[in-house]
């Protein structure tokens, strides 16, 4: 076999067009294949390994994989406006966005997320847009998203205990815990119980102003001990000295103290969200063991 070069005329003419006689067959061929050529060449190669004389049904085969490359190279728009894809009606529900979604053709169904955040909507639309063009049915797309409930340790739903909801995430950076809580903010909740554990002395001590900005989002914080780490606090740094800056927080010495401050102020239709890069989960998973005895 004649090894691709880009020398189309020479290969086709040596390696297909030879053996196949029909003049109409060749016309199409002509035009099919050289756009074909360059990005699967290798399939090509595999079937004129198998032709025989007067095979005219390999006509229909490299209509079908042009065809094939014609849609996996066609762009499709996704947004929240009008595009070939698009969501309307997006509103919170208790975890997630819900919306209405739509494809160039109309309506698709109604869609409600899991998990929190606008850019979840968007993934959802993308998700949406890639199965609907392998004609997957609309019903199967939505009970495949729907069940969705996220990765772990992001805005990991553990459970609803006497009507507080319990989510545990690993936002630790003052960008991620801001942006977690403004999720939250947007969701049917009464209030927002921020659980935080600082991660670490010196990030504690450069970004203790931006962690204060951050958990000001929250209707209340619970802040546990730095977890500090490798590291020794030669920054003279404390949970305290967050908790200063807010206007509704309390600092506990132990995860003991996270469960019992939990039970003391949530309420039912608040939702209590234990974040931190360290060990933080453990007060959560106390928390749910509590209220499943």
């Amino acid at each position: 076999m004649a090894k691709i070069d880009g020398k189309y005329e020479q290969f086709w003419t040596e390696n297909l067009l030879s053996k196949i006689k029909n003049e109409d067959s060749i016309t199409k061929l002509h035009h099919l294949i050289p756009r074909y050529l360059h990005q699967r060449h290798s399939q090509i190669e595999n079937i004129l390994a198998n032709i025989e004389n007067d095979d005219i049904d390999l006509v229909m085969v490299i209509e079908q994989l042009w065809e094939d490359l014609e849609i996996a190279r066609k762009q499709i728009l996704y947004t929240i406006d009008r595009n070939d894809y698009y969501a309307e009606n997006i509103h919170p529900g208790q975890m997630g966005m819900c919306f209405d979604i739509y494809s160039s053709k109309g309506k698709l169904g109604s869609l409600e997320l899991s998990i929190p955040g606008k850019h979840n909507v968007y993934n959802a639309l993308a998700a949406v847009s890639v199965a609907d063009n392998a004609k997957i049915p609309f019903e199967g797309i939505k009970t495949a998203i729907e069940s969705f409930k996220g990765a772990g340790r992001r805005f990991e739903r553990l459970g609803e205990f006497d009507g507080i909801t319990l989510v545990d995430d690993y936002a630790h950076h003052p960008t991620e815990i801001e942006a977690t809580l403004s999720a939250a903010k947007k969701l049917n909740h009464k209030n927002i119980i921020a659980v935080f554990q600082p991660f670490t002395f010196s990030r504690t001590a450069l970004l203790k102003n931006d962690f204060i900005k951050a958990l000001s989002v929250a209707d209340k914080v619970i802040l546990t001990p730095i977890m500090g780490s490798r590291e020794i606090n030669t920054y003279g740094i404390s949970s305290e000295d967050i908790a200063k800056g807010l206007r509704d927080a309390v600092c506990v010495p132990d995860f003991k103290g996270v469960v019992q401050t939990i039970e003391k102020v949530a309420k039912s239709g608040d939702i209590v969200i234990t974040m931190g890069g360290g060990d933080i989960y453990k007060a959560a998973y106390m928390y749910r063991d509590l209220k499943t005895k």
